[in-house]
């Protein structure tokens, strides 16, 4: 039985730790390998993690090197150094995975393996309930909720936005391989995203409909769930700017140009081109943008947020 890293980043999370640990615990797929990092923790969190460790001391690693990365971000893509096995889950401290969340998740990357090969990058992601901070659910799925593109299966449909969820991912070494190459994290807006444009750029992803993961929402969330659907979360976004809103969309280019960097000697020709010119919109004005999203497909899901590329983008 193949095992599976589970890649845990913690800081200051002693509020949810132990019931996130619990349901790694009770996972029906018991062939998994903890690896857990630090990053500088004040609170109980790292005593919590040593008493978990004391219950699986083969299972279970523990890095508390005392650098402080600075964001969650940074802090999976130092985890995914340590990583050795075949399979790689991402895990955040304040969710609960479903009791099967690992065991369908691995089935349905062997499967994508299986249809494919293991010599290329391969990912699948999940849907994930939307629940308060007591485990309330407030949406039955998070794609749903944030209108995301559930049927999304090509690069193009991630160079603008990101369908990729960081906890509900799992993705094979190869892929892993990838991540771990000299990116200026600066210009990554995320590790999950980074992880999606390799696998749809390099190799397969595939979405699974289903929700394995009760993603917590509170005051001290890194990324949370934002309802797309709420005139709430609308007049907040317009109250932000139109720079702030230009700044969205001209991150999301210095992101392709920085994967474009690392990788341009990897990507095939097709994916290449669009790569390339994507990364190259920030030289172009807007009628050019608008025509290259036409042309290549890239959109928004929803009305708002059709109407919201159309003046930003």
């Amino acid at each position: 039985m193949d095992t599976i890293d589970i890649l845990l980043a913690t800081y200051n999370g002693e509020k949810y730790l132990d019931e996130q640990l619990k349901s790694i615990e009770n996972q029906t797929y018991k062939n998994w390998y903890l690896i857990v990092r630090d990053d500088g923790s004040k609170d109980n969190t790292i005593n919590i993690l040593n008493n978990f460790k004391k219950k699986y001391p083969d299972k279970v690693k523990i890095i508390n090197d005392g650098i402080s990365s600075g964001s969650a971000k940074n802090n999976f893509f130092k985890l995914m150094s340590y990583s050795e096995n075949e399979y790689i889950s991402c895990c955040d401290q304040d969710d609960i995975w479903l009791d099967n969340k690992l065991e369908i998740m691995y089935e349905e990357l062997k499967k994508l393996e299986n249809e494919n090969t293991n010599q290329i990058p391969l990912l699948v992601h999940c849907d994930l309930y939307v629940v308060d901070q007591n485990m309330n659910i407030i949406a039955d799925s998070f794609f749903d909720y944030s209108l995301f593109n559930r049927h999304a299966e090509t690069i193009n449909c991630f160079l603008l936005e990101n369908y990729v969820t960081g906890c509900a991912m799992m993705f094979n070494r190869k892929l892993k391989n990838y991540m771990v190459k000299d990116y200026n994290l600066n210009k990554i807006y995320m590790h999950d995203w980074l992880a999606a444009l390799i696998a749809y750029g390099f190799g397969k992803g595939k979405f699974i409909n289903r929700s394995l993961i009760k993603y917590r929402q509170h005051e001290n969330n890194s990324v949370g769930a934002k309802s797309a659907k709420k005139l709430s979360t609308m007049i907040a976004n317009a109250k932000r700017g139109f720079k702030f809103a230009r700044k969205v969309v001209t991150d999301t280019y210095e992101q392709v140009e920085e994967f474009y960097r690392v990788n341009k000697d990897e990507v095939d020709q097709m994916h290449l081109k669009i790569i390339k010119e994507y990364a190259n919109l920030k030289n172009k004005n807007k009628i050019s943008r608008l025509i290259f999203y036409k042309k290549n497909n890239i959109k928004k899901v929803g009305f708002i947020r059709k109407i919201w590329l159309l003046v930003f983008g």
